[in-house]
């Protein structure tokens, strides 16, 4: 049988961004987009984001995916969109956040009569639940992406820079 490889740990994956060959200004941009895309609710486009936005807009697309790749995990999935729903619900001025009508009660009654509702039927039911989540989610989802890339983008570039200007720096001796 052949053996795979070790996958590169969180750290090592975060240390080559640092490493990356190319201007802070650049992976900070692909920090920046690589945080927003993550905050998204698209998971089937994240790929394709991660590609054409830094291509589009500027920025390292390499520290781009690493983001998209390592932030949205199995452990951080639902506390980012449940918060990508929460912001959203704000923003849209909704009082309280209830999933009103599709409480947990009506998903479970769709599901359990799914063979009485007919496919099609169930599957309108299924995209209405879907519309109503998806608005709130992708608006919270584009303000938490924009300001947490900012902050994440802005630090990368700051450490980037640093670390630069060190090694570049006249040693007094």
């Amino acid at each position: 049988m052949i053996e795979r490889p070790p996958r590169p740990s969180l750290r090592e994956r975060l240390r080559g961004l640092l490493q990356l060959d190319d201007t802070p200004r650049s992976v900070g941009w692909g920090v920046f987009w690589g945080t927003f895309i993550s905050w998204l609710p698209l998971l089937g486009l994240q790929t394709v984001l991660a590609i054409a936005l830094p291509t589009l807009f500027g920025g390292n697309r390499l520290a781009c995916m690493t983001v998209t790749w390592v932030l949205p995990n199995p452990l951080t999935l639902v506390p980012m969109f449940w918060l990508d729903y929460l912001a959203g619900a704000v923003l849209l001025g909704a009082s309280g956040v209830a999933l009103e009508p599709w409480t947990r009660e009506r998903l479970s009654d769709l599901f359990a009569h799914l063979g009485t509702l007919g496919v099609p039927a169930a599957f309108r039911e299924l995209a209405e639940a879907g519309v109503a989540l998806l608005g709130p989610m992708l608006l919270g989802g584009v303000l938490l992406g924009v300001v947490t890339g900012a902050i994440l983008g802005l630090i990368v570039y700051a450490v980037l820079t640093k670390r630069r200007e060190s090694r570049h720096a006249p040693t007094d001796r």
